[in-house]
């Protein structure tokens, strides 16, 4: 599911958690705990309130961080 997330937002460079929650039919507190991971290698930007989160990886750096994590 996070290597499936990360290579959405990438791709997209839009919003990630509710198109996956919706997608996965997984909860809020998961949602909560895949967006934590992303932001902790730097896929999305950092909590800003209200506002969504910028997403600094395109497509072929997610593909690099799987590979990295051995996601891939």
């Amino acid at each position: 599911m996070v290597s499936s997330s990360c290579a959405y937002g990438g791709r997209t460079g839009r919003r990630i958690v509710i198109p996956r929650q919706r997608q996965f039919n997984i909860d809020y507190s998961r949602a909560g705990r895949l967006v934590d991971q992303f932001a902790d290698h730097a896929v999305i930007g950092a909590y800003q309130g209200a506002k969504s989160r910028e997403v600094f990886m395109n497509l072929l750096d997610v593909d690099d961080l799987l590979e990295r994590l051995g996601l891939k």
